[in-house]
């Protein structure tokens, strides 16, 4: 981040800007993790560092508040790293746009890198007079959720979570969905395509608005795999291709955005092919609204060794893709517009007849996402693939009774002389399984307006960090300093 963009929270916007400079997506934590420790060992705070990279800190109390119930507060080091091709082997380009903080040509990192800043810059400033803190920063919350799985709980002393991973000032989340996720594989039958005047093409649609497969769900922006099978199911009845490799999307958890396949057809198809993909583009733009919509198709030199899928895999590998529910499932009978039920299909892979397919399942109702696997379970089986679910964490309960809940409302009507509104939200945190583990636990997630995570579109609201930052230092003021903030 260029120093002349003078953010502030300068303390925040610093540890973020050092965190950007390091790679830290989901299963590259460690040297992220090694960094937090070190401004924990540079400040003289008590740390301790698992095998994973989990990192828990403790800031002591400030004098007075010494007798105060230690506060927990918990943001996770990982982030869904999407990168434009022609940006390849770059880090994350920080472009300052008005109030907005965005990242050029890839994801931004601000869920949860903001979070892991607030949770630094608390522990490491006096801003109190503070309970004791401990700052919890988890690893691979965005793909499996391991590192708040395998933490040892134990070691926490406090019993008030505020958890940091929220996209919109102002909303308390006080309950969230759970998940579970679905990998679908198979080995398909090939053969060589054995055509008269054979041609290889490569397919690729680009250019749709993918997001956070929780929180844009609702939003009908289309997946990128099922778009291009629905190409690939016009061209196999009218030009019969070879399918040879196809692959879409980024992270289960994410809404796919591009996909790219290889096809070998016969030479005298490729009019009929140009015709099909420009219907296919035109149909995209004016279904999604979005002219950045791009369906397009190049010659590849021939590959005399290649082989592709046999017209009964590539049927049933189709089937699969367009039959399994995509999207919202279920929507919540006790709170209007709220979705309960959705899954994802967020990657696939066929590259050899080898073929992988992975999911997200998420469902705030009990036993629902149990009932969605068994249904995708049986669509798979009936086309010859086979299901593993993994990964599965609980639902966060909205808790009637919560002190902490009830001290930042009124912290936050004391700012702002607003009302700040309660909600749960149809997405996983890591409060599901803090809240699983630690019995009794009183439990809150907040943060700064934060739009289109997992996309390359993702921004932040600079004025919003700030205005988070002043609700967070007042808050902790409260539960130092109010008797009647214990739990």
């Amino acid at each position: 981040m260029d120093q002349t963009l003078n953010l502030e929270p300068r303390r925040v916007f610093d540890f973020f800007q050092a965190m950007c400079a390091i790679p830290h997506g989901s299963g590259n934590t460690r040297a992220v993790s090694d960094y937090c420790a070190g401004v924990a060992r540079e400040h003289g705070l008590w740390y301790r560092q698992d095998e994973l990279g989990n990192l828990l800190i403790r800031r002591p109390a400030d004098p007075g508040c010494e007798d105060r119930e230690p506060v927990i507060l918990q943001a996770h080091l990982d982030m869904v790293w999407i990168q434009h091709p022609e940006a390849a082997g770059q880090g994350i380009r920080l472009v300052r746009d008005g109030d907005l903080l965005r990242a050029e040509s890839s994801t931004l990192g601000a869920d949860d890198g903001i979070g892991v800043a607030y949770v630094l810059a608390l522990l490491t400033q006096k801003e109190g007079p503070f309970p004791p803190l401990e700052g919890l920063l988890t690893v691979d919350e965005e793909t499996s959720m391991e590192g708040a799985e395998r933490f040892d709980c134990s070691l926490l002393q406090g019993r008030r979570l505020i958890n940091l991973d929220s996209e919109e000032e102002g909303i308390l989340l006080a309950g969230a969905a759970g998940g579970v996720q679905l990998d679908v594989q198979a080995d398909l039958e090939v053969r060589r395509p054995g055509l008269q005047q054979p041609v290889m093409v490569q397919l690729t649609l680009s250019g749709m608005e993918g997001g956070h497969s929780g929180m844009d769900i609702q939003k009908g922006r289309g997946n990128a795999i099922r778009e291009m099978a629905g190409l690939l199911a016009d061209l196999q009845t009218q030009v019969r291709p070879t399918l040879c490799v196809w692959s879409g999307g980024s992270f289960p958890n994410a809404i796919a955005a591009q996909s790219q396949c290889t096809l070998a057809l016969e030479e005298t198809a490729l009019e009929q092919l140009d015709r099909l993909v420009r219907q296919a583009q035109e149909h995209l733009q004016s279904r999604f609204d979005r002219p950045a919509i791009s369906m397009t198709w190049s010659q590849l030199p021939l590959s005399p060794e290649g082989e592709g899928l046999t017209q009964a895999a590539l049927s049933r590998l189709l089937e699969l893709v367009r039959q399994v529910p995509d999207g919202v499932q279920q929507v919540d009978p006790l709170v209007p517009g709220m979705v309960a039920v959705s899954t994802n299909l967020g990657v696939l892979s066929l590259d050899g007849g080898t073929c992988r397919l992975e999911f997200a399942l998420r469902s705030n109702l009990p036993g629902e996402k149990e009932k969605l696997t068994e249904q995708v379970r049986a669509l798979a089986e009936r086309e010859g693939f086979s299901l593993r679910a993994h990964g599965a964490y609980p639902e966060w309960t909205f808790r009637a009774d919560s002190p902490l809940r009830e001290a930042a409302c009124r912290v936050y009507r004391q700012l702002t002389d607003r009302s700040m509104e309660v909600t749960t939200i149809h997405a996983g945190t890591e409060c599901s399984i803090f809240a699983d583990r630690l019995p009794g636990l009183d439990c809150i997630s907040l943060g700064p307006d934060t739009w289109d995570v997992h996309s390359t579109q993702e921004r932040v609201s600079i004025s919003s960090v700030g205005r988070v930052w002043t609700f967070l230092s007042a808050l902790l003021r409260e539960l130092g300093s109010s008797a009647d903030s214990h739990p």
